[in-house]
């Protein structure tokens, strides 16, 4: 979460001419044309080379560096075999190798004329050349923006106080920008590269950004060169604007080079992948040049996050994971240790590829050019890989239902980050529309319906030509539709479909403006007049108040939300630290500790202090320093009555970082008997009058709307059910043609995924659930069913390999310093049963486990298949 004013830039001096006339036709790979960097089939890669860690103290043992650059160069590689590994990295499964050529400090690792500042060998022919001998696919890492070079610092970006801007407190590299002198050399590097080393393959672009900053005379000429106006009447929208057309600009330079000389080379450049699936600004200008998306993972969770993307993006998507302990080779060592065990290796692999994504493994060398464990890990994934590759390729999602993310302009900002429909407090999910159309496909999936996130853009993306497939089709309120899909679904429904909608859905259009009517009241049968009033469950227990809140989206980011019970967060306003929130409770109270909970994702609390008010004054009771956990627990020294408490955050990084923004889920003000005093809760409204339909759908499930639901006007839909509480339509059906749309009141993230509704929805969408496991088994394994060419696959990967490892060693940073905790468990496979609906799969005949020697226990009841499963740390089952 960043305010446009603080985000970084990139690009270069620009001659206007040549970059107006090529800016939209700069779209070189045009939507479905065919490249080596297939979309339909993940690919599994290796990144390596040499990374000199540039800071005076390893972040990960905090020792100093006692040699230069140049010192730690000597006899560097001494043992390197270039064909060696290349073999290696073949017998891994590895299409291609991307080498590292020049990270952020600026030391470059091919022979170029454009600085002293390089390597003595010409790693990069070797590496090249070997490739070309052994038939694996080359591409480089290269950094264009970030440069340490100390031959450059006369074009360093500084700031308002004259000191460099670096590129973290870990690696304080300076930064430089291509608006300046530095891009003559930025582009002469690419060019070397591009067309000194014969056939290249790939460009991964690394840290492709910019601090802009309105003070520099290099922003400040560009800007003025680009827009005719001076930079002091930039607005935030026009700085978004500024920065992605001059990244454009430089991506259309060096492509331009690369076009005549590699005809089949690719591009992409590191976190376009979710940027891009943003779409809106960065994906027309930035996002359109690049030929598939990368995102650095290195982790279970995080590449199961990100690999999500792979099946509705409108571009191939790979993800990371560094299988060695850090990134870094130090003088005269061998290499690392691995970060992750054998089993969680593949744990982590299956998770990516298994939903559409490619992976590239991340090896770090010793300093003699000689591998470690992490050789080892990557040819235990590339072994893997091998058995089930045939049930990957041209693998789709099997889905019983679709659930549409939208259509989102070319010119538009991309997806809304959060809901702002609702009056405060929201009570659900306040994510944005990307994660919760993957919300609602994840609380379908757990209830046993499987579903597809449908996305459209001008490239492609994930929307079928026809819906008709799908057993009904589920429209979040968050979801972004033009006329043109709007119409889509009032065809599929007219053809004999069903949709589902949620609370305000279909007022949100493809430029994520919301409308003030349903752009579907025609099919809904239904136009809303607003929101119900609720009564609240007791008189009000706590209230909030806080110094600022973060001011683009005031709902979403709401001070109520550190008491609603939800996973919603308050964001500060990015003032000056410290920030603080201040509850006051419905009466005094014997307060034992205070809890405070981070916000879920890369944001860390690492200093506050707890005040507790005694009638006249604030006093401090209790400080934290420096701490690491999500949900920070503060004792009191001995249990103390108040009404009132403060929280203040003094520090806080987001990815490692500072800044001066405070982020927090919630606060709870907890007695000695375990109570949390910071919750307010309403009245939840019980389901009347439902018809046969439902009464069937919800029997025995006890579903409740929140207070919170949508006064609805009738005119051609029927109820379903009402609201206990004041009777109004909560629930209602309107027929369309052949099939009908169902409105639902409410919100969809008012629902937790484990709540009942998704249940009865699952029930009266398909009936029997498509797949089912007990509980337990649905927390530790994630199923992910497929189809490829009519055959139906499921992947079962057991989460607990994939936590085998990654401690973090190097707190803030993310992607360094991870190893394997000592104390982590040795991986023991577990063993589930999972039954399957047979008609749903297509009544298969054969039932097989892939790639093991030992026959599948199958067994048929009622219709249902049985499978009793021992994922280690995957099994993957082919219907036939």
């Amino acid at each position: 979460m960043m305010k446009s004013k603080t985000i970084g830039c990139l690009a270069a001096l620009m001659v206007m001419a040549m970059f107006c006339a090529g800016a939209d036709a700069a779209e070189q790979k045009k939507a479905g044309e065919e490249n080596w960097y297939r979309a339909e089939s993940p690919m599994l890669a290796v990144y390596t080379g040499f990374i000199y860690e540039p800071h005076p103290g390893n972040p990960a043992t905090r020792q100093s560096r006692d040699y230069t650059i140049q010192e730690w160069a000597e006899n560097l590689g001494s043992e390197m075999d270039a064909d060696q590994w290349v073999a290696d990295f073949k017998e891994a499964g590895a299409n291609y190798l991307m080498i590292y050529d020049k990270w952020i400090d600026g030391f470059v690792f091919h022979d170029t004329k454009t600085t002293n500042f390089k390597t003595k060998r010409d790693f990069v022919k070797e590496i090249v050349d070997a490739c070309h001998r052994g038939g694996l696919r080359i591409g480089f890492y290269y950094n264009a923006m970030t440069d340490g070079n100390p031959e450059y610092e006369e074009w360093a970006l500084k700031d308002s106080a004259g000191n460099p801007v670096v590129f973290s407190s870990f690696w304080p590299t300076h930064s430089q920008t291509v608006l300046s002198p530095f891009r003559k050399h930025s582009v002469e590097q690419a060019r070397e590269l591009l067309t000194n080393y014969g056939r290249i393959d790939g460009i991964w672009l690394d840290i492709f950004h910019e601090h802009i900053d309105g003070n520099n005379k290099w922003f400040a000429q560009g800007y003025e060169k680009m827009y005719g106006e001076p930079v002091s009447k930039a607005t935030g929208a026009r700085w978004e604007e500024f920065r992605v057309r001059i990244m454009a600009e430089y991506l259309d330079e060096v492509k331009a080079i690369g076009e005549k000389n590699q005809p089949d080379l690719v591009w992409t450049a590191n976190g376009w992948a979710a940027i891009n699936f943003q779409s809106g600004l960065r994906a027309k200008w930035v996002g359109s040049r690049l030929d598939y998306g990368s995102d650095e993972g290195h982790s279970f969770h995080r590449n199961e996050h990100l690999a999500r993307m792979a099946w509705v993006s409108d571009m191939p998507v790979d993800v990371g994971l560094l299988l060695n302990q850090v990134w870094f080779v130090t003088k005269d060592k061998p290499a690392q240790p691995a970060s992750v065990t054998r089993p969680g290796a593949i744990a982590v692999a299956a998770v990516t590829v298994c939903q559409g994504a490619s992976l590239f493994m991340a090896l770090t060398p010793g300093h003699s050019g000689k591998f470690g464990e992490d050789l080892d890990r990557a040819k235990a994934i590339g072994g893997w890989f091998k058995k089930v590759e045939h049930t990957l390729k041209g693998a789709q999602p099997f889905a019983d239902v679709g659930v549409i993310l939208g259509a989102v302009a070319k010119d538009g900002p991309g997806f809304a980050g959060g809901n702002t429909f609702w009056k405060r407090p929201f009570l659900g999910q306040p994510w944005g529309t990307i994660d919760q159309a993957f919300y609602v496909k994840h609380a379908l999936e757990q209830n046993g319906a499987f579903g597809r996130v449908l996305l459209a853009t001008e490239r492609g993306g994930s929307w079928p030509d026809s819906l008709d497939g799908y057993r009904a089709v589920i429209l979040p309120e968050r979801a972004q539709l033009d006329e043109a899909h709007a119409d889509r679904l009032r065809e599929y429904v007219k053809r004999g479909g069903r949709l589902i909608a949620f609370g305000y859905a279909s007022t949100r259009d493809a430029m994520g403006v919301s409308r003030p009517q349903y752009a579907l009241a025609d099919l809904f049968g239904a136009r809303h007049k607003g929101e119900l009033s609720f009564a609240k469950l007791k008189k009000e227990t706590a209230t909030v108040k806080t110094d600022s809140v973060y001011a683009p989206e005031p709902l979403v980011y709401s001070a109520e939300n550190l008491l609603d019970g939800f996973s919603s967060s308050w964001a500060s306003d990015e003032t000056p630290m410290p920030h603080w929130a201040e509850i006051t409770l419905g009466e005094a109270v014997e307060v034992a500790k205070v809890q405070v909970v981070n916000r879920a994702g890369a944001y860390q609390i690492k200093d506050l202090d707890v005040e507790l008010h005694d009638g006249k004054d604030w006093k401090l009771v209790k400080s934290v320093r420096d701490t690491a956990d999500r949900t920070i627990t503060v004792e009191l020294p001995a249990p103390t009555s108040t009404d009132k408490i403060r929280v203040k955050i003094l520090r806080e990084l987001y990815q490692g970082q500072e800044r001066q923004l405070a982020d927090i889920e919630a606060i709870r003000v907890i007695d000695a008997a375990g109570r949390n005093h910071a919750l307010n809760k309403y009245v939840p409204a019980p389901l009347t009058g439902l018809a046969p339909e439902l009464q069937a759908a919800f029997k025995g499930l006890d579903i409740k709307f929140p207070s919170m639901a949508l006064d609805l006007e009738l005119t051609t839909a029927k109820p379903l059910a009402t609201l206990g509480q004041n009777g109004a339509p909560a629930i209602l059906r309107n027929r369309h043609g052949k099939g009908e749309a169902i409105l639902i009141a409410t919100s969809e993230g008012a629902f937790s995924a484990d709540d009942p509704l998704w249940i009865g929805l699952r029930r009266l969408i398909v009936g029997e659930p498509t797949l089912t496991c007990d509980g337990q088994a649905r927390a530790r394994y994630r199923l992910i069913l497929t189809e490829v060419n009519g055959t139906r696959v499921l992947h079962v990967i057991d989460r607990q390999a994939g936590a085998t490892g990654y401690q973090e060693v190097a707190p803030g940073f993310a992607n360094a310093g991870r190893g394997i905790s000592p104390n982590a468990p040795e991986f023991k496979p577990g063993e589930l049963t999972v039954t399957l609906d047979a008609k749903h799969l297509g009544n298969p005949k054969n039932i097989t486990l892939v790639g093991e020697p030992t026959p599948l226990d199958v067994q048929r009841k009622d219709g249902r298949i049985i499978l009793t499963l021992t994922p280690n740390p995957v099994a993957t089952v082919e219907f036939r």
